[in-house]
């Protein structure tokens, strides 16, 4: 009876002073991670997190430290690092990490539920942060972009997109084009894009996120005579005597061509 009397207590002891340190080292680690100098007027930059060494020095030493006797595998040190530093600072902290994963599972998946749950568990960035990245790019593509025409070739591809076409009375229907612009790495150029950190911009309207960036509409005016009263055709002699001045062999025929079936 005498030993197990003095043994309970030392037992209870022991368990105190273990939870004492753990509290003591939690405080240390949250002190920390709200002394972190974080910039919250631009994204991190893609060399942040290309690499694991460079993802784990953007966390705090004492937040490593505490991981690397924790954790085995070095990308779920980092993973974890910057999930806890972005649970403990949620407005204040853009974590490199889960802005990164979250949009790239946007760009594969286009799944807003998917992200909304993994953000909500902590894995993630949120869907609407990811909003407000995609629109900062959109609006400082000048600034970010290294590769554009005339430093390099640039190709324009456009597609439409009807949506709502066949309605009861014709009205509410909606006709869209969108276009974009593709330019090759240029093999002069190191800069890739994310090299340059992108501004992170106020959250807008689609309205004026496309103000200014559109193509102008034209009207067609159906002329008042016949179209085929306004062509004009050159002389084969006019146009040999052009292709000749340009440098150019240019082989002409003034035999027409017929098919018959």
């Amino acid at each position: 009876m005498l030993i197990e009397a003095n043994v309970l207590p030392l037992s209870q002891t022991a368990n105190n002073d273990s939870e004492r340190i753990v509290v003591t080292a939690a405080k240390l680690i949250r002190s920390a991670i709200q002394q972190m100098e974080c910039d919250t007027e631009n994204y991190p930059a893609s060399d942040v997190f290309a690499s694991v060494d460079g993802a784990k020095q953007w966390a705090p030493s004492l937040l490593n430290t505490f991981l690397d006797n924790l954790i085995t595998a070095d990308i779920k040190k980092v993973a974890f690092g910057h999930s806890l530093v972005q649970a403990v600072r949620p407005k204040s902290v853009v974590a490199p990490l889960l802005l990164g994963l979250g949009v790239s599972l946007d760009h594969l998946l286009g799944s807003k539920l998917l992200v909304n749950i993994l953000s909500r568990l902590g894995f993630c960035c949120s869907y609407d942060e990811i909003s407000r990245f995609k629109q900062s790019v959109v609006q400082s593509d000048d600034e970010v972009s290294p590769f554009a025409c005339p430093e390099s070739f640039t190709q324009f591809a456009a597609d439409n997109v009807d949506h709502n076409v066949c309605t009861i009375d014709g009205a509410d229907t909606f006709h869209g084009m969108g276009i974009i612009s593709m330019s090759p790495r240029n093999s002069l150029s190191i800069q890739h894009f994310g090299d340059v950190p992108i501004r992170r911009l106020p959250r807008c309207t689609a309205t004026d996120i496309v103000h200014k960036r559109g193509i102008p509409l034209l009207s067609y005016d159906v002329p008042q005579k016949s179209v085929l009263s306004v062509l004009s055709f050159k002389s084969h002699q006019l146009l040999q005597h052009k292709a000749l001045y340009s440098g150019h062999c240019c082989s002409f025929s003034t035999r027409p061509s017929c098919s018959t079936s």
